[in-house]
């Protein structure tokens, strides 16, 4: 694999591996290599630091007349590898978050612009609606004018006709008004006169009479 191991991972495959089995180094080494291109020299000293730590158990077992040199996982080693084996989780979590994330922004965007297409279309149908019923709103109005210019027209006429029947009735009604009330208008001024004309007679009688005392 082209990713490295770094340290921490490295004791994480350490501790993984011989919690299933008691294991010794060059078996651990050709199982780290089937997932990175680790030299011996860099495996040792992390066989090293987990024993230091007391998360492994060291002994020694007889092998074809030889001593081999086996790592056994201790209690202490098998909590350090469930916490590390727990941060692990959360970091391929994150990565892998990261990585489908490119793959959700795609899809949203293909989402997006299929939904912008569909506004678009509604748009241009709500137009197209709209240039309709202006057309046919405008068709109506011409088709309403002749007929209100019609209408108008006869009502005018209707007016005119009701006046020229309505205006001798009205006239003759005035001159019977006026001929009834001019008698008595005349015989009114008549009373009047003849009432105020001796009262005139007499004022200028005694005026006459005053002008001869006068004189004399």
């Amino acid at each position: 694999m082209i990713y490295p191991l770094n340290p921490v991972l490295m004791e994480l495959l350490v501790l993984a591996m011989i919690s299933r089995e008691d294991s010794y180094g060059y078996q651990i080494s050709q199982q780290m290599k089937t997932i990175s291109n680790l030299k011996d020299s860099a495996l040792y000293p992390v066989l090293r630091r987990l024993a230091q730590n007391h998360y492994v158990d060291i002994y020694d077992r007889q092998f074809q007349g030889r001593n081999r040199k086996y790592y056994r996982i201790t209690e202490v080693g098998r909590r350090q590898k469930e916490f590390l084996e727990q941060e692990w989780n959360i970091h391929v979590q994150s990565v892998q978050e990261i990585l489908n994330s490119g793959h959700k922004t795609a899809g949203t965007e293909s989402v997006q612009d299929a939904e912008r297409v569909k506004l678009t279309e509604k748009a241009n149908v709500a137009k197209g609606a709209e240039a309709i019923e202006a057309e046919d709103l405008t068709q109506g109005i011409k088709e309403t004018e002749p007929a209100e210019a019609t209408q108008s027209a006869k009502e005018t006429e209707t007016i005119i006709a009701t006046e020229a029947t309505e205006e001798p009735g009205r006239v003759q009604a005035a001159k019977g008004e006026e001929a009834t009330e001019e008698p008595g208008r005349v015989q009114a001024a008549k009373g009047e006169e003849a009432t105020e004309e001796p009262g005139r007679v007499q004022v200028m009688k005694e005026a006459e009479a005053a002008e001869r005392g006068k004189d004399e």
